[in-house]
């Protein structure tokens, strides 16, 4: 398993984040995908951009990178989302690895359960 370091980052974008992954239909391979009805799903380093965006910002700004990142599926953008939220790029990197080294048919859950994992050890809310 994939050790992830998120001491000192915030709770709340990782609680949002595990709602948001268990609520799409699959979680693809990094970064983005499209599901069976249309919908645009995120990988985890994805969803927790988008979390945090919404968290720090706005649900508008998030949408607005879930839209531009399913035109350019460039790890870039999920990268770039990180650096904005000053958040470190290992942690970016490190669920990319997570996501794509898990099944895909326990992936949604094993991420679930890393996000509310750090929430968890999280001493900002």
């Amino acid at each position: 398993m994939v050790h992830i370091n998120t001491h000192g980052m915030p709770g709340r974008p990782f609680r949002l984040a595990a709602k948001l992954i268990r609520a799409q239909s699959k979680v693809p391979k990094s970064p983005v995908g499209v599901d069976a009805n249309g919908s645009i799903v995120l990988c985890a380093a994805a969803c927790l951009a988008y979390a945090g965006l919404q968290d720090a910002f706005s649900r508008e700004v998030a949408d607005n990178f879930a839209l531009h990142l399913a035109k350019t599926k460039s790890f870039i953008e999920v990268k770039q989302a990180f650096e904005k939220l000053q958040w470190p790029i290992a942690v970016c990197n490190g669920y990319f690895d997570l996501n794509d080294g898990t099944p895909e048919q326990i992936r949604q859950n094993v991420i679930a359960q890393e996000f509310e994992k750090s929430a968890d050890i999280s001493s900002i809310n």
